[in-house]
């Protein structure tokens, strides 16, 4: 039976509004990257040799939920965050024809198979609600 190899995960900005800081969640250093939930950024791993498709979800560590973000033939998705706290993306590798057909999960947060900016170290995302626009005040006739 043939087994995928580990995926090695990363995130890109994808938008001005996301900056990047470090982070500490029970306590393992995380690279955290920050923005509004109005943009997105975009996750990406290595190709798996034999992989037909890659299924990728998000799980909310504040709000304890997971929410799949579906399948993809590409080795990136864009991920919109749902609401404001901290994710953690998950990425498998799968084919159909494969028994099993999935790969086990990957963490975002797991410093032996994702990276941040080509190095090894486990990363997470937060998100909060995107500031209210300037307000227009409009005089009545």
């Amino acid at each position: 039976m043939k087994t995928f190899t580990a995926l090695s995960l990363s995130a890109m900005l994808s938008s001005f509004a996301w900056f990047a800081s470090g982070g500490d969640w029970s306590g393992m250093d995380y690279f955290t990257y920050r923005g509004t939930t109005d943009k997105a950024i975009t996750a990406s791993w290595d190709v798996v040799e034999g992989a037909t498709y890659y299924e990728a979800k998000i799980y909310s560590v504040d709000h304890d939920y997971e929410t799949n973000l579906g399948k993809t033939e590409t080795n990136r998705i864009a991920i919109q965050i749902p609401r404001s706290g901290h994710y953690v993306f998950m990425v498998r590798a799968c084919n159909d024809l494969m028994n099993p057909p999935c790969s086990e999960w990957t963490e975002s947060t797991d410093p032996e198979r994702a990276s941040v900016d080509g190095k090894p170290r486990g990363w997470w995302v937060y998100g909060h609600v995107a500031p209210a626009g300037i307000p227009t005040i409009t005089k009545e006739p």
